[in-house]
């Protein structure tokens, strides 16, 4: 399924999705075959970060290693005795504000275009929320893809533990002038999970994707490192809330 497609089918089968088309190149984002929707109990309390989230981790460790100062603050030098003159202060202009997700970054593939917001994620149901989830995850891959959190800011709660580490990460990184490569996403499956949790939420959506390794490149021109490594069918639990704005990331977390 392209980035941009629906997530899933229509939004009145809530028990199964069959995609509209599989991958046919690596640039698309796909299931690789029908999503499951299936409804089973969860305790779910707390279950720690992901461990792709914490590959994001190692990049705020990377960009603090790189901005890090070598001691203390230069002290200041006398300044020069000289007589006041009169000078015409002229304001900076101000930066132009993104108003978009960016098109372009080191890590987007030939022919690739932003993921749009699927229509049926903007219904309050069930299947609203699992096509929800599965637009987080496409947000996620296009802010490896362009070094560029904003999708993810745009739909995640400021309480959102695991978001803060993956849109610090990409932000402290552009500031040290670093990028990374690798780290794409194919979604495998989604389930909605139903039980008790105490992260407020209205939805717990279990994600299964397969992910490349991440690769963090230093302003230094030197070999790049890695940050994490390559994850096949490997689940997160994307906790979904409704607001005043539709659905929100309220929580992202590992599967127990």
């Amino acid at each position: 399924m392209p980035v941009g497609e629906p997530f899933a089918g229509p939004a009145s089968d809530a028990s199964r999705y069959e995609p509209d088309r599989l991958a046919a190149r690596p640039a698309e984002l796909s299931t690789g075959g029908p999503l499951k929707v299936a409804a089973r109990p969860v305790e779910c309390h707390y279950f720690g970060v992901p461990p792709r989230l914490l590959a994001i981790a190692v990049i705020v460790g990377f960009a603090t290693a790189c901005t890090g100062g070598s001691g203390g603050d230069p002290k200041p030098s006398p300044s020069p005795t000289t007589r006041p003159t009169t000078s015409i202060v002229t304001s900076p202009s101000p930066t132009p504000k993104q108003t978009g997700p960016l098109t372009t970054g080191p890590n987007v593939r030939p022919g690739e275009k932003p993921p749009q917001f699927p229509a049926h994620a903007k219904e309050r149901t069930q299947a609203g929320a699992l096509q929800f989830a599965g637009y987080y995850f496409k947000a996620f891959d296009w802010g490896y893809a362009t070094n560029d959190p904003s999708l993810v800011e745009d739909i995640a709660l400021p309480t959102c533990r695991g978001c803060k580490l993956y849109i610090n990460g990409l932000l402290n990184l552009k500031k040290s002038n670093g990028y990374l490569t690798g780290g794409r996403i194919r979604i495998r499956s989604a389930s909605v999970f139903s039980g008790s949790y105490r992260i407020k939420a209205d939805y717990a959506i279990d994600v299964g994707v397969d992910e490349e390794p991440v690769l963090i490149h230093s302003q230094t021109g030197s070999s790049p490192s890695a940050a994490s490594k390559r994850y096949v069918d490997h689940h997160s639990l994307v906790f979904v809330r409704w607001t005043a704005r539709g659905w929100k990331v309220a929580e992202v977390t590992a599967v127990p």
